[in-house]
């Protein structure tokens, strides 16, 4: 059992988590037009994202790694009604990206991930020509923002710009890339949104 699955039925508790999806989502809707759109939400969790974004989209997949995770999301859905959101379990290593849709995002994921270069690789597969990646995740920190420690995380935030090259490397013109929400512990981190658009 991972440390996400035994922290899935509190995790919607951590007022944060809730308002940094909300941050994101907002900033979205400034962005980009999300009416209508095939949303796939990769590292989706109990959906906190999925979920406003499912107000305007006509289809999202919430794809995730933790059996707890979408268990309680499935349990979610099942009390909202909402049957537009699809939760499925998908490895990484082994699964192949599902394609075909207008928006790729994923929320605070990135770092638990090793190959940062593949995973846009594979994100950018799963994407309609002229389709977009949104990217929300830590500015580069000290490694101290884990309070339950470091085990499953692969990078201590990122450099948003670093992050924007290696997108535009893989054929994405990038939109917007700033901070757009302070996570507040003991010290404060900042975490930005990088939009990119498959041209």
């Amino acid at each position: 059992m991972s440390i996400f699955d035994t922290l899935a039925k509190e995790w919607d508790q951590n007022s944060n988590r809730v308002q940094n999806a909300k941050s994101c989502y907002e900033k979205l809707d400034e962005i980009c037009d999300l009416n209508g759109m095939r949303v796939l939400d990769f590292g989706a969790g109990t959906g906190l994202l999925s979920f406003l974004i499912a107000q305007k989209a006509s289809e999202v997949w919430a794809l995730d790694n933790s059996k707890g995770m979408l268990k309680e999301l499935e349990r979610k859905l099942k009390e909202s009604g909402v049957e537009h959101i699809h939760p499925h379990y998908h490895d990484l290593e082994h699964d192949t990206m599902p394609n075909d849709f207008d928006l790729f995002v994923t929320s605070m994921t990135l770092h638990h991930i090793e190959d940062t270069k593949g995973f846009l690789h594979k994100a950018k597969s799963s994407l309609k020509p002229g389709g977009i990646i949104a990217i929300l995740d830590l500015v580069t920190e000290d490694g101290s923002f884990h309070s339950r420690g470091n085990e499953g995380v692969a990078h201590f935030g990122f450099d948003p710009e670093a992050l924007a090259d290696l997108l535009s490397q893989e054929g994405f013109e990038i939109r917007f890339n700033k901070p757009i929400y302070t996570i507040q512990k003991e010290r404060d981190y900042p975490v930005f949104l990088t939009v990119g658009h498959l041209v």
